[in-house]
């Protein structure tokens, strides 16, 4: 089985292409059969879209289609070393990087900002867009 396979292919709205009443969430999604990158960022965006998604079915709205970029990705080589590569909206990397203490920081901060994103998320639903 590959990873795409264990995702449910869907349309922009990650509503599944099988059944309309099905709708991916997070890593699970394949929006318009292209899946995205694994990750908590990732992740953390398309849930907030789906329910975005439920709220649209449920004010009889259609759903807006799923705008997502990564703007860099990272790497952690422990606490002293990591990268972290600048990349296209398409995910696609570009040769600015930020590597060594430095990158294992932005690796840091990112982690944490993805937490610091749930709790107020948690506190304040809707708040992500």
């Amino acid at each position: 089985m590959t990873r795409a396979s264990c995702r449910i292919r869907g349309s922009t709205s990650q509503t599944s292409i099988d059944d309309e009443r099905i709708l991916a969430a997070g890593d699970s999604s394949a929006p318009s059969d292209l899946p995205f990158r694994m990750s908590a960022y990732g992740a953390g965006c398309l849930g907030a879209h789906a329910a975005d998604t439920v709220l649209s079915r449920i004010a009889e709205v259609t759903p807006a289609p799923v705008d997502l970029s990564f703007p860099a990705m990272c790497i952690s080589l422990g606490r002293r070393a990591g990268v972290f590569q600048l990349a296209n909206k398409d995910d696609i990397a570009i040769s600015a990087y930020i590597g060594g203490r430095a990158g294992a920081k932005l690796k840091e901060v990112s982690c944490n900002f993805s937490v610091r994103h749930l709790a107020v998320e948690a506190r304040k639903p809707g708040s992500h867009r």
